[in-house]
């Protein structure tokens, strides 16, 4: 909240999923469709001591092998990129530096975006960690700071969590990004049907 000159201006979208986590629970095997809840908590401390992702960089990304076939939106994969900016992609590597928005996300490739936000790894040493097993595999960022024109932006610490039967997780333990565009969210790509903006202060 800020004060103005006749009272306070309120952002209206507020991050305020820190300290919890979202879930999403394909609706058929196929996971053409999802459903979501919101729980208290659920960052897995143990699984962000995973292995760091070599010298990631400032708009960067690594390609990461899945030990399991993950489904995704009628599709099925063995590797996903890794992407500096809080979000993982499937088929191609997305890395441009150009605004992370709602449109961007949805006509890009497949997308799983806990925090779709400018973030640099390049200024927090082994900030990006992948921890990997059977049973899942967890992306998370430790402390990564949003991109800063000088000095060192504000550091976020979150993480995704992907699983064999293609349920996906998003947890967060240390959020404050800036206003100015961050998205949260999965999207089949290349804009297919139509996009649906959930409200997760409104959760039944």
């Amino acid at each position: 909240i800020i004060e103005d000159t006749d009272g306070v201006v309120e952002f209206q979208n507020q991050f305020n999923l820190d300290n919890n986590s979202v879930t999403f629970t394909p609706a058929a095997p196929s996971a053409t469709h999802y459903t979501y809840s919101v729980e208290s908590q659920g960052y897995d401390a143990a699984a962000a001591n995973g292995a760091p992702l070599a010298a990631l960089d400032d708009d960067d990304v690594r390609q990461v092998a899945l030990p399991f076939s993950f489904p995704f939106f009628g599709a099925a994969y063995n590797q996903v990129f890794v992407n500096s900016d809080g979000n993982l992609t499937f088929t191609a590597a997305e890395f441009a530096s150009t605004e992370r928005s709602l449109g961007r996300m949805t006509a890009g490739p497949p997308r799983i975006a806990p925090l779709f936000d400018d973030l640099d790894p390049s200024k927090t040493a082994g900030g990006v960690r992948v921890f990997s097993s059977a049973t899942r595999v967890v992306v998370s960022w430790v402390a990564v700071p949003e991109y800063a024109q000088t000095g060192t932006g504000a550091p976020e610490t979150f993480q995704v969590a992907l699983y064999p039967d293609g349920h996906i997780v998003f947890a967060y333990r240390g959020i404050s990004p800036s206003i100015s565009s961050a998205v949260v969210g999965i999207a089949p790509g290349t804009v297919q049907g139509e996009t649906s903006l959930v409200d997760f202060r409104t959760d039944p």
